[in-house]
């Protein structure tokens, strides 16, 4: 009986990894292409976590862009290019998130219920929700299940900082992760950058350092010219000498 569930497993993996769960779900390919295994799988793994979390990271690394529950939305595209962008981010109201606990989030879920201390899945995984998917309440998720296990990780505390300021828009949050990072062994300008959090320069190199670490990550993806239009509009802050004044 044993042998036959790890058969059923192995073969469960190796669909999950093929794109295909169609045999197993019952839905046309289409749909099964994105099926999320179930939560209780962690308890079904036979010894082997690693093993099917490290599988269905590979399978979500095919597709970890994708939510299939997207909304309509207004990004920031729509915003006038010929002012503050940066301050329109930070000032107006949160529109809805393009996705909501989408298939991403629900993938990084499963894969981190079977193997807690798979740090890439929290830091990698919760930066593409952040600013690809658009998946706020995933992202956020992902980050304070990563941050219960690794909380001394600075890159981590880091990056669910710049969630906070730019998609959550609590800057207090966000002040409080970068100054935990410049304690936790991150680099001394951490430090400077917290204490000008408030300002729109230091927002703007928060900013930049995200996004140009996504880009170098997914140079190809669906979002990137949104993203280096992003850029090149903090950019164009951070060359103004009046930037540093504080809103």
């Amino acid at each position: 009986m044993i042998l036959g569930r790890l058969i059923l497993i192995a073969a469960l993996i190796a669909s999950v990894a093929s794109h295909d769960l169609s045999w197993f779900s019952g839905l046309p390919k289409e749909l099964s292409r994105f099926q999320v295994p179930p939560k209780q799988m962690q308890y079904y793994h036979f010894g082997y976590a690693d093993l099917t979390s490290s599988s269905l990271w590979v399978r979500l690394l095919q597709d970890i862009e994708i939510c299939q529950n997207q909304r309509e939305q207004k990004g920031l595209e729509s915003l006038d290019a010929n002012k503050d962008v940066l301050g329109q981010v930070l000032k107006r109201e949160l529109p809805q998130s393009r996705c909501h606990l989408g298939w991403t989030y629900k993938m990084l879920d499963v894969i981190t219920d079977l193997d807690p201390t798979f740090f890439m899945a929290y830091y990698v995984g919760g930066t593409f929700l952040s600013v690809l998917v658009d998946d706020r309440e995933g992202a956020q998720r992902i980050y304070e299940k990563g941050l219960h296990f690794f909380p001394d990780q600075w890159k981590l505390l880091y990056a669910a900082g710049y969630h906070e300021l730019f998609e959550m828009q609590n800057p207090e949050k966000a002040a409080e992760l970068l100054e935990k990072a410049g304690r936790r062994g991150a680099p001394k300008w951490v430090y400077a950058l917290a204490a000008r959090l408030y300002t729109r320069t230091g927002r703007a190199l928060y900013a930049k350092s995200i996004l140009e670490a996504v880009l170098a990550r997914d140079p190809k993806g669906p979002r990137v010219e949104q993203l280096k239009i992003r850029l090149k509009e903090i950019n164009a802050l951070l060359t103004d000498p009046s930037s540093d004044s504080s809103n």
